[in-house]
């Protein structure tokens, strides 16, 4: 890709960084974490082609399974990591969304990880179950507090195990949930995904220029057999 990003050195480039928080928990073996991993490349495949010599997007993605959360991947431009291809997720153990939340805003907060003039975040939870660490107080405390306030939230809750009240908690406007009711609809559920992503990036500000948006959570939960592209923006 050296050739490539050469020829967009000397422009100034917008850059908007996506952070995909994965549930990679027990449930989630087998089949699933296949699915999800088949849906996070068509999701990249997508951003890359979105590159443009104003714009690039860069993708992060935090795993939560097991005991904790892990950094799985560091901000990455989406054209290289079409290239390079994504590290394989492996499922275990529990769902510890919170540690997960906590890792995303320490992302978020680093001004020297994620700059101040890069455009605001979109912070995407994708889950087939329920957390089970201490998460209301990480929850809380990203979408009120510092910069993490002001990122586009987005839930994508897999089948019916999924938690679709944390979700709405987690994005505060259930027009930003995406619901995939089973394995085979993950991936119509991240192309919902990734048109609202570039649909809140054309209005999108700089992470510290943009206040923070209160959202109405009385519209309808989104399901994959929707599209964005047929709706008006507000």
């Amino acid at each position: 890709m050296a050739g490539f990003q050469e020829g967009f050195r000397n422009n100034e480039v917008r850059y908007y960084p996506v952070i995909l928080l994965l549930d990679v928990s027990g449930s989630m073996d087998g089949e699933p974490i296949k699915a999800l991993h088949d849906a996070v490349t068509e999701m990249v495949n997508s951003f890359a082609a979105q590159r443009t010599r104003e714009k690039m997007i860069k993708v992060a993605i935090i795993t939560f399974g097991g005991d904790n959360a892990n950094l799985h991947l560091t901000y990455t431009d989406a054209p290289d990591l079409q290239a390079n291809g994504i590290p394989h997720f492996n499922a275990n153990g529990m769902t510890p969304l919170g540690d997960a939340l906590k890792k995303a805003k320490t992302l978020i907060e680093d001004k020297s990880t994620t700059p101040g003039k890069w455009y605001c975040p979109a912070v995407v939870v994708v889950s087939d179950g329920a957390p089970n660490d201490e998460w209301q107080r990480p929850l809380q405390d990203f979408i009120n507090n510092g910069r993490t306030a002001k990122c586009i939230r987005i839930g994508v809750p897999i089948g019916t195990g999924a938690d679709v009240n944390m979700m709405e908690r987690f994005t505060g406007d259930r027009a930003m949930i995406f619901y995939a009711q089973d394995v085979s609809s993950i991936a119509d559920a991240f192309k919902n995904v990734a048109l609202s992503i570039s649909k809140s990036h054309d209005k999108a500000k700089t992470i510290d220029a943009q206040p923070t948006v209160k959202r109405d959570i009385s519209t309808t939960v989104k399901r994959p057999t929707r599209h964005d592209d047929d709706e008006d923006d507000d």
